[in-house]
């Protein structure tokens, strides 16, 4: 029987599966001796070992074939006989269990099935399932995905800040240059936060909510970092301005006039289309590169 809707749990018993449509209890109980006496306030408590796991859920069964799927839950739990518990988080052990089938005469074609799950077994094996170590390697592994992220973000801002340092070669092609860094840095900062978005959730999945603090930390600082330098990346993209001439003259003259010297002669030369460098008009609206205040 496979879930009819998307992302719905699955738990497995003797080779028949159940979709879980309600939260999953599993309460921990321990055995303990209760010692009172005469004249005392309250008792004395020994612990006896571990009660044996149980579990909780409430399942569907749907579709034109849910009698059939009915039919061998019932069979196999007729048999009396444990089988194998399949735990969506918690690993397999061995169990036995009881269920109660509920039909509601306005639902057609389905059932719902409570299941009380019991572990079968002294000291028994649990394989599989949550563990420390297991989840503490998956998260590293994460942010080992997000350490190389921003190792391509730096390489993509180094290469922004280095077409920015080559504008008085080529201005245009330095434009789009920083232009095409800009929309790549948007790019990786998407899949920076898409890989975040999955480590926080594995966290929360796997970490009783005391260990987990240290790796979602971790992941939040990373992700400011990430931010800050995806913003200084884009921020060295240079801004054009209009600007009116005051003079007339030669091109020489009107580099001077309009950049306050002659150290950018070559890119004011790629920025503006000048038809007759011998004499440009008064009045002729170029283009420049905005000052750096920080220059």
């Amino acid at each position: 029987m496979s879930a009819w809707l998307q992302g719905l749990t699955t738990v497995k018993w003797r080779g028949v599966t159940f979709d879980v449509v309600t939260q999953i209890s599993d309460p921990r109980l321990r055995r303990r001796a209760r010692y009172s006496y005469p004249y005392r306030e309250g008792e004395d408590l020994e612990d006896m070992g571990r009660e044996a796991r149980p579990t909780q859920f409430t399942a569907i069964f749907r579709g034109d074939d849910y009698l059939l799927d009915l039919a061998e839950l019932q069979q196999q739990v007729d048999t009396g006989k444990a089988g194998t518990f399949e735990h969506p988080f918690f690993g397999s052990w061995q169990a036995r269990v009881d269920i109660t089938i509920n039909h509601n005469p306005t639902e057609r074609d389905q059932a719902t099935v409570d299941v009380q799950v019991l572990e079968d077994g002294t000291d028994a094996e649990v394989t599989g399932g949550f563990s420390i170590e297991t989840s503490t390697e998956r998260v590293e592994e994460t942010i080992s995905d997000l350490e190389k992220v921003m190792d391509e973000i730096e390489q993509v801002a180094e290469a922004a800040e280095e077409a920015v340092d080559k504008a008085i070669e080529r201005a245009e092609e330095v434009v789009d240059a920083v232009d095409d860094a800009a929309t790549e840095i948007d790019r990786k900062m998407n899949e920076c936060r898409s890989r975040v978005s999955k480590a926080r959730k594995l966290c929360e999945q796997a970490y009783p909510p005391n260990v987990a603090g240290r790796a979602v930390k971790e992941l939040n600082h990373m992700t400011r970092r990430t931010q800050q330098l995806a913003d200084a990346a884009k921020a060295t993209k240079p801004t054009i301005l209009p600007k009116t001439t005051k003079i007339e003259g030669p091109l020489n003259f009107l580099v001077s006039e309009a950049t306050g010297g002659m150290d950018a002669f070559d890119e004011f030369l790629a920025l503006n289309r000048i038809r007759n460098p011998n004499r440009i008009p008064h009045g002729t609206v170029v283009a420049v590169f905005e000052e750096d205040p920080d220059a």
